[in-house]
């Protein structure tokens, strides 16, 4: 006995529908009169994105999540927090969405602290909202430092210019050309100063 082959297309596009050819037949450019003789292969396309509620309830598997999640992105909405249904193939799932998204922060999650098996969409929204914490943290701490940086220099930069004023005003120009070559006699200058 010959099985049966179905060709199915499931799209993840979330901006618009499917909107290419559903068959061999519109593929081809096929001459008048040989249309009758020439096979045609459906492609069964389903477009996950515009799933309704009650056609993503039909499944049980952790198809279920991912169908809700791109049905979430299509409307804007982001992940459900409040999903607490259980993703068994965590590692997969977690692929698939960062393939499908082309992100791969889903692929980059730390799921460690939690038992194998017990994940839900809750825990990857949550593990998701540490993530962006730990980085606006990283990224908070390096523009510190770098305005600190700027910050230090302009400092010194304006401690230099009130000494170089000072200096000219008291028509000490030896002293103004010495700072120039010698770091430390600028140094001493300053602290003598108080600048």
């Amino acid at each position: 006995m010959i099985a049966p082959v179905v060709t199915i297309v499931l799209y993840f596009g979330t901006d618009k529908k499917w909107n290419q050819p559903c068959s061999i037949k519109e593929l081809l450019h096929i001459p008048k009169g040989l249309e009758d003789y020439v096979n045609d292969y459906k492609i069964h396309v389903f477009n996950i994105a515009w799933l309704t509620d009650k056609e993503i309830e039909y499944f049980e598997s952790d198809f279920k999540i991912v169908a809700k999640f791109f049905v979430r992105k299509r409307k804007g909405l982001g992940l459900d927090a409040e999903d607490t249904q259980v993703i068994k193939h965590v590692d997969e799932v977690m692929k698939l969405l960062s393939v499908m998204t082309k992100d791969d922060i889903y692929q980059n999650l730390d799921f460690s602290k939690q038992k194998k098996g017990e994940i839900s969409m809750c825990e990857v929204a949550q593990s998701l909202i540490d993530k962006g914490k730990r980085l606006g943290i990283q990224e908070g701490i390096q523009e510190g430092i770098q305005q600190g940086i700027q910050e230090g220099i302009q400092q010194g930069l304006d401690r230099i210019n009130i000494l170089y004023n000072h200096l000219i005003k008291e028509h000490r120009e030896d002293d103004f050309d010495k700072c120039m070559a010698d770091r430390e006699y600028l140094n001493r200058l300053l602290k003598e100063l108080n600048i």
